[in-house]
């Protein structure tokens, strides 16, 4: 529950923010292109954001590129995206989750230079 929240959080923040920084990128007053593609773009990455830093608050690790291609494959929820695309970002980020400490220790038994 917590996950979802916070990916619908991010995503709102996304998407307001992008609008914003579309708007004022827009050529023109009645340019509204600029703002939706600044939404449709920032959406998944407050989504993405948000959700990585409330796996890493609970000592999880996800692959990013994963978890805002859920997001995006997401947005296919139509008018309810909103929900979607957070829940679609969860699902990818808890697809490849891990804890911590337990890629740390592995790291430990590999050779130098092995881990990042």
């Amino acid at each position: 529950p917590g996950q979802m929240a916070a990916g619908t959080v991010g995503w709102a923040l996304g998407a307001v923010a992008g609008l914003v920084i579309g708007d004022m990128m827009a050529a023109s007053e009645n340019d509204w292109g600029a703002p939706l593609l600044g939404a449709f773009v920032g959406a998944p990455l407050g989504t993405t954001f948000a959700i990585h830093a409330f796996g890493r608050s609970k000592g999880l690790r996800s692959n990013a590129v994963v978890t805002f291609g859920g997001a995006v494959a997401g947005r296919f929820g139509g008018p309810a995206m909103w929900a979607t695309s957070p829940l679609g970002a969860a699902v990818a980020y808890n697809a490849l989750s891990r804890e911590r400490e337990a890629s740390r220790a592995s790291c430990a038994t590999r050779p130098a230079g092995g881990c990042s």
